[in-house]
């Protein structure tokens, strides 16, 4: 499992998708932590073509290839989502129903799962069918002519990398709600549906203006002496405004209003254009600059990767498998995004599990069981429903990492006597595949057992009876059994959980 300690560590999530929107989705949560199973089918990931932009995309992330069409593999895949935290798939619609993994298919064996579709125009719709790319996306949403008149493409694939974004944030918010309560989510992204919000159902139309004006003086590119391009972005702001007219020398409108400005748009931009066209662009840039004026020299790719600015922020970075990179684009402060790992070769990590260990039976009385219960549980004799148990003189389960038991479940008869992992190993699924393993159909804990209680609930065990004031009995037999747990709340009942069948 590969790590960064960043604030997603501990989620697993499994990608079904290939070339760049759903990919760059889990690149971003990988970064911070996830732990990102990635399943290419037969051949490997399309994006595979495009090595640079594949590496872009699928650093710190394992390569697993299933033939989805194939039972075996199929089964293979449920498996793995039975143990995540996050599936993202980028199929057309209908696709992952028709391959037996959809969510419905995944919710059956984890019904907490947050479930990713993302898809181009949606999973509904008149146009969901609909074949299409990027450019389609921007089209359909009124991205290339939003005011009308000739239509503009740009030169970035922005319906692909929004989709992502809003899938990365959409994932995180139900992450969110489920470590709070335990309850799953489906997920319908749709690039076309990001784009249209950013459209926008009104223009920005400002008051006092001529409704059918287009630009605003001193908002534009404009080329250079020099053969270069500079970037203005002067809108209603009369300081900048003031500034650019005291570098181009255009005194005579340098104390016209916003309004008095878009009355004479086209012969100010003229003017602007023209006085622009005389100066080199880098110092013009920098006096600019100097003078408050937003202006900005327009780079290309190597220009922006030269740039101090961003080469001092880790925007403009390498990593050891790839001389020039960029970085995360949000700083964090205590759990900083990391690229650890290349992009794996395909199917290089062919029988990838999430997390690290093996699940095998466990002899009671195993002493490295004793040790484990005693450090990361209180202790091998529990107090509960008012009697005193050696938990750790019944068989079970052993989660191991080579040598090391990571966790352990114990059973007495139908009860799930203990569930154990070691501190340092926790939020990695473990206590999952444990429980995946046990055949217990009933359970004891504490009212402030809370992340315990919400994985109980999403493998398939409910509230049954209420003990109120267990715990305050057992605390008369275990005196060391404090009073406030780990989250702050004072410990007083015992709740019985069952296994619903």
């Amino acid at each position: 499992m590969t790590s960064t300690g960043g604030l997603l560590a501990g989620v697993r999530v499994l990608d079904l998708s290939v070339w760049r929107p759903g990919p760059y989705a889990t690149q971003l949560l990988a970064e911070i932590g996830a732990d990102v199973v990635k399943v290419e089918p037969p051949g490997g990931d399309p994006m595979r073509s495009y090595p640079g932009l594949f590496e872009s995309l699928n650093a710190n992330k394992r390569s697993i290839v299933l033939d989805l069409k194939s039972d075996a593999d199929r089964a293979r895949a449920l498996d793995l989502a039975r143990h995540a935290d996050v599936i993202i798939e980028g199929f057309r619609p209908g696709v992952v129903a028709r391959l037996g993994v959809s969510y419905d298919d995944v919710r059956a064996v984890n019904p907490s799962i947050v479930y990713c579709s993302l898809s181009g125009m949606g999973q509904q719709g008149p146009l969901a069918l609909a074949p299409a790319h990027d450019l389609n996306y921007q089209a359909w949403a009124g991205a290339l002519r939003p005011e009308g008149g000739e239509p503009v493409s740009g030169k970035l694939p922005i319906a692909d990398l929004a989709g992502g974004v809003f899938a990365a944030f959409a994932i995180c918010a139900a992450v969110v709600r489920r470590e709070r309560t335990g309850e799953g989510e489906y997920i319908d992204v749709s690039m076309s549906d990001v784009l249209a919000t950013w459209t926008g159902a009104v223009p920005p139309q400002a008051e006092g203006v001529d409704p059918d004006a287009r630009g605003v003086p001193g908002y534009g590119i404009f080329p250079t002496a020099d053969g270069q391009h500079l970037a203005l972005s002067i809108i209603t702001e009369n300081h900048f405004w003031a500034g650019l007219c005291d570098v181009l020398g255009l005194d005579d409108a340098r104390e016209l209003s916003f309004v008095d400005r878009m009355a004479r748009l086209a012969e100010l931009q003229d003017r602007i254009a023209d006085a622009i066209a005389k100066r080199d662009r880098d110092p013009l840039v920098e006096e600019l600059l100097a003078h408050d004026a937003p202006a900005a020299a327009v780079l290309d790719r190597e220009g922006m990767l030269a740039l101090s600015h961003f080469r001092e922020r880790g925007v403009a970075t390498s990593d050891p498998w790839a001389g020039a990179a960029v970085g995360y684009p949000v700083t964090f402060s205590d759990h900083p995004a990391a690229r650890v790992t290349p992009p794996p070769k395909v199917d290089e990590h062919r029988g990838a599990t999430f997390g690290a260990v093996t699940i095998r039976p466990l002899a009671k009385g195993d002493p490295k069981a004793v040790a484990l219960l005693e450090r990361d549980l209180g202790g091998r004799v529990q107090a509960r429903l008012g009697e005193l148990v050696d938990v750790s003189e019944f068989d079970g389960f052993g989660a191991w990492d080579g040598d090391d038991l990571v966790g352990a479940a114990t059973e007495n008869g139908d009860e799930l006597a203990a569930l154990v992992v070691a501190s340092a190993r926790r939020r990695e699924g473990i206590a999952g595949a444990l429980l995946a393993h046990v055949t217990a159909t009933w359970l004891v804990t504490t009212n402030d057992n809370i992340d315990a209680i919400r994985l109980y609930q999403r493998h398939g065990f409910r509230l049954a009876e209420v003990q109120a004031g267990g715990v305050d009995r057992a605390r008369e037999l275990k005196p060391q059994i404090p009073l406030v747990g780990n989250y702050g709340i004072e410990m007083h009942d015992e709740l019985i959980f069952r296994k619903v069948r």
